[in-house]
């Protein structure tokens, strides 16, 4: 969105088709369109933007649509994916690998946004049945291993309803580019058009060259959102799995058997992947908002002089009562 004009639509899951979804193109104001029919009882996708970008298709299918876009208004390129996975598990499944695959180079931005039909944290739930959680792990490791963030939002928390059951389904994902191009982004979750999902929005605003200290304060609040969204998520496994060795080897201790010994093996070459996975997110955390790694070393610096100047003495109060300020004296 820009000056209260949306430069590029998405529709997920229409259900027309044809002569009408070409009707309706038509009349939508927008210049240009692109669309994958709807097939049977599967919606389609739809994509529709105004003469202000540049749209590129690369790969489409009934699941995702990527491609490649240019603003012509900022002169700047990045790659989007508008993603719509299927409401069925095995189907769903075979789609992350296919959009991992996508992902540009690490100097390129890249944009996913859509109805992910999946979440990845219990607090992304509500409601439902309580004997099973929801959360769906081939797509929290599809968002760890494709290197994603979450791009932070404003609105209600739970973006699909039915029932007594609210979840976070609908969502937009970034690699470290993209923040690093357009560090103002966000999501605004709108009010619901249709009987299940709400509308999300996402706003993106050009930086502006700030100075240092903005800039460092941005990267403290992207780490922040970084390590309760992401770097969480390899801190569970981590303990996951450090209990269960333990659990092994006091198993081990009372009996030897090949199967505990091969558990254990295999259980030590699963930590030590971990090991080396949270290592490489904390050098990725350092680059979020696209300072590199000397300015990370600034950003530690000036946050040391902040607090040695926040925890120094200026100032005492004298027996007689007199408040002095006096270097020497102190």
């Amino acid at each position: 969105m820009r000056n209260k004009k949306l430069d590029i639509v998405a529709l997920l899951e229409p259900k027309v088709s044809g002569s009408k979804a070409e009707k309706f193109n038509q009349k939508s104001g927008f210049g240009h369109s692109f669309r994958i029919e709807a097939n049977e009882f599967s919606g389609g996708i739809w994509i529709l933007w105004n003469d202000t970008i540049s749209m590129d298709f690369l790969v489409a299918s009934n699941q995702y649509v990527h491609g490649y876009c240019i603003d012509k208004l900022i002169s700047t390129s990045f790659f989007v994916s508008f993603v719509y996975a299927s409401p069925n598990g095995s189907m769903r499944n075979l789609v992350w690998n296919q959009i991992r695959a996508l992902a540009p180079n690490e100097n390129s931005p890249w944009l996913l946004g859509g109805d992910f039909n999946a979440i990845c944290k219990s607090v992304e739930r509500k409601g439902g049945s309580h004997s099973r959680t929801g959360i769906c792990l081939n797509f929290g490791e599809f968002i760890f291993e494709a290197g994603l963030l979450y791009i932070g939002f404003n609105g209600p928390q739970y973006t699909w309803l039915r029932g007594n059951l609210s979840q976070r389904l609908d969502r937009c994902l970034c690699n470290n580019r993209w923040y690093s191009a357009f560090p103002a982004s966000e999501v605004l979750r709108l009010q619901k058009m249709g009987p299940d999902h709400r509308l999300i929005l996402m706003s993106i605003e050009v930086p502006e060259n700030n100075p240092l200290f903005n800039s460092l304060i941005n990267l403290q609040s992207k780490c922040c959102n970084w390590n309760n969204e992401v770097f969480g998520h390899i801190g569970r496994r981590k303990t996951l799995l450090l209990a269960r060795i333990r659990g092994v080897e006091i198993a081990l201790e009372r009996s030897e058997s090949t199967y505990l010994l091969d558990l254990y093996e295999a259980l030590k070459n699963e930590i030590n992947v971990v090991l080396e996975q949270e290592e490489s997110l904390w050098h990725q955390s350092l680059e979020v908002s696209g300072l590199r790694k000397e300015i990370a070393t600034q950003y530690f610096h000036a946050t040391t002089i902040n607090r040695r100047r926040q925890n120094s003495i200026r100032m005492l109060q004298m027996e007689d009562g007199r408040w002095c300020d006096d270097h020497e004296v102190l």
